[in-house]
């Protein structure tokens, strides 16, 4: 009886994957018909899609402003989410809990209101269509899973290793540079490829805050997309998959290599 209960339990939650995951996949084998319409391929399967992907200016230069403005978005993520959750676990003041769950807050605000906001904020500094402010808001989503991921690393180190430094002549700066860091490392590398993850697929803040000049891959399927039936835009959805599971596979290698850091750490 209780076998009967696991299979079911692993059948439903195979249900549930395959239901989100269904659609992804549709997209990615729509992407290697060779038809000029949006449909699946039946007998032949084609690349000429991704070819014509990567022929194209437009496309290639979307791409590469998506690469450039999550790279953006990764330091200001790190630089700012790594400060917080130091300041989280190392000092102890009035309304820290407070502060903590106000750095949680633009996880639980909508696009358009942060972008309407950060359009005010590019037109009063002259950053308005470019790579910053659009990096800016796409940061504001992927600094609080910074601060969340590197805080739970920092809260679980053992004092004593800092303590040792400082003891040894260390400064502030140099014990967490030479002893913290890279303790946390894989957890900072994890935030890092969040950050990425978050960026290269977002589509609403590169819309309110990017320029023709600017605009990222997700801002130029949305409207080809919706004017023009063409596998090209699966090609391109492909694209962002491949770069999103190959950065998902690279975190999941990073948290089981942290793990294991931790129980050696724990024999």
């Amino acid at each position: 009886m209780r076998r009967m209960g696991e299979i079911a339990f692993h059948l439903f939650a195979l249900l549930i994957v395959g239901y989100f995951l269904l659609p992804v996949v549709i997209a990615v084998m729509m992407s290697f018909t060779p038809s000029r319409f949006l449909s699946l391929p039946t007998t032949t399967w084609s690349l000429k899609w991704y070819i014509a992907f990567f022929d194209d200016p437009r496309w290639v230069d979307g791409l590469r402003n998506s690469l450039i403005v999550a790279g953006l978005s990764i330091v200001l993520s790190l630089f700012v989410g790594m400060t917080a959750a130091v300041a989280f676990t190392r000092y102890k003041f009035r309304g820290l809990a407070g502060l903590y769950t106000i750095s949680l807050t633009p996880v639980f605000t909508p696009a358009v209101i942060i972008a309407m906001a950060l359009l005010a904020v590019a037109y009063k500094w002259g950053l308005e269509g470019g790579y910053l402010i659009i990096a800016i808001g796409h940061s504001l989503w992927a600094i609080p899973l910074v601060i969340m991921i590197l805080r739970i690393s920092l809260e679980e180190l053992d004092r004593s290793i800092e303590e040792a430094a400082r003891g040894m002549g260390a400064s502030s700066w140099r014990t967490f540079r030479e002893v913290v860091l890279p303790l946390v490392a894989p957890s900072v590398l994890v935030g890092a490829l969040f950050a990425f993850i978050i960026s290269i697929n977002e589509f609403i803040m590169a819309l309110f805050l990017g320029s023709a000049e600017t605009e990222t891959l997700p801002r130029i399927i949305y409207p080809t997309l919706r004017y023009s039936l063409t596998p090209l835009v699966a090609a391109a959805s492909g694209v962002l998959m491949l770069l999103t599971v190959l950065v998902l596979l690279v975190s999941a290698r990073l948290m089981n290599l942290r793990t294991l850091v931790e129980h050696n750490r724990a024999d």
